[in-house]
């Protein structure tokens, strides 16, 4: 990324800070949101916007461009994270919410233990923009 983009690493790690800051500041606000006005049409409003941000970041030509993109996901993700455990648990009976939320819980720590290796080999054979 630092090569195709011709930048320094200083600043391509606010591609990287810009996510996890703006997920920890928007998670609990955005699921209040969710909460609020309908939590189906928020999900799907978190991933039409994360969607956008994948495809500014993969489109982008300079590195603020690609800040940019992730500071969309990001947001996309703070919507869709607590939205969907919510939908999840909401849609099951009440004595099946425990097996809900393990399963809910199992998915995402495989996402987060196998995203990074998933991602790494997608940067080896397809490049940056691949991911």
């Amino acid at each position: 990324i630092q090569t195709g983009l011709h930048t320094d690493l200083d600043t391509l790690q606010w591609a990287l800070n810009v996510y996890t800051i703006a997920f920890a500041a928007f998670t609990i606000p955005l699921g209040r949101i969710a909460d609020q006005f309908g939590r189906n049409k928020v999900y799907f409003a978190g991933l039409i916007l994360f969607l956008l941000g994948l495809l500014t970041s993969a489109s982008s030509s300079t590195v603020a461009i690609l800040i940019i993109g992730r500071a969309l996901q990001s947001i996309g993700a703070a919507i869709v994270f607590p939205a969907s455990m919510t939908i999840g648990i909401n849609s099951v009976q009440l004595n099946k919410r425990n097996t809900a939320v393990l399963i809910l819980g199992i998915t995402q720590g495989l996402a987060a233990a196998f995203g990074p290796t998933i991602g790494g080999l997608l940067t080896q054979f397809c490049g940056w923009r691949g991911i």
